[in-house]
């Protein structure tokens, strides 16, 4: 999805409390996956996709949660 697009569809999927949104923008666009996850009501998941240079760039980045807040995703 673009960034409008995955966040419409965040405040969709929102009253089904997901555990996460899976990858709502393209993994390796890390501002849009930080603008999506200010905006989303729902948790996002990232990075099952993306390279481990791009990984370890988006652990410190706004984009993806605390590693705590992913451990408890994966939990």
């Amino acid at each position: 999805f673009d960034v409008p697009t995955a966040i419409t569809a965040a405040r969709d999927i929102a009253p089904f409390s997901p555990m996460a949104f899976e990858e709502p923008v393209p993994p390796e666009s890390l501002d849009a996956l930080a603008d999506v996850r200010r905006a989303s009501p729902v948790p996002i998941a990232s990075g099952e996709r993306s390279a481990n240079s791009t990984r370890r760039l988006a652990t410190r980045s706004p984009a993806c949660p605390s590693s705590e807040h992913s451990a408890q995703l994966a939990a």
